[in-house]
């Protein structure tokens, strides 16, 4: 399972049967950041009972120059605190351009080449959930490339 932490939305992916990739698994809407280590979104609490993941890697958008801004210290603190209040292990990932790449797929699949959504359109969450997507199908290509077996979701899908 994957996570794209946003202060409005939290995108959430599994992968697919095989482990080959993510899939979209919806989107939580909370008003972040957490607070002292507050209570995780009861929807997310909720999505991760239900798809029982075995790991759950979360994205920490870095600077291009590869520094952690304010949103990846967010988003590392709620990684913490959602393996504390879950259970289930946490791994980090640099999603650096994640986000843009989901603009861009979005826009190429409703016919609208390479220009990025408005953000009304942003909205709806099919972005937040692309992005979490693009995020697990990096992290699961890099356990493969390494020669795991590393599925965090292998039959454990919804």
């Amino acid at each position: 399972m994957a996570l794209d932490y946003g202060r409005r939305r939290i995108g959430l992916a599994v992968s697919d049967p095989t482990g080959a990739y993510g899939l979209p698994a919806g989107v939580v809407a909370w008003k972040g950041p957490l607070a002292g280590g507050g209570p995780l979104p009861p929807g997310l609490a909720a999505a991760v009972k239900r798809n029982a993941p075995s790991l759950i890697v979360v994205g920490l958008p870095f600077l291009m120059s590869g520094r952690a801004g304010k949103m990846a210290s967010e988003a590392r603190e709620f990684a913490r605190a959602v393996e504390l209040q879950t259970g289930v292990a946490v791994a980090e990932w640099d999603e650096r351009l994640t986000s843009s790449r989901a603009d861009r797929d979005l826009a190429a699949v409703r016919g609208r080449g390479r220009k990025a959504p408005s953000s009304g359109r942003r909205a709806d969450g099919r972005h937040d959930q692309a992005a979490a997507a693009l995020i697990l199908s990096a992290f699961l290509q890099r356990a493969k490339t390494l020669g795991g077996d590393d599925n965090p979701d292998r039959g454990r899908r919804p």
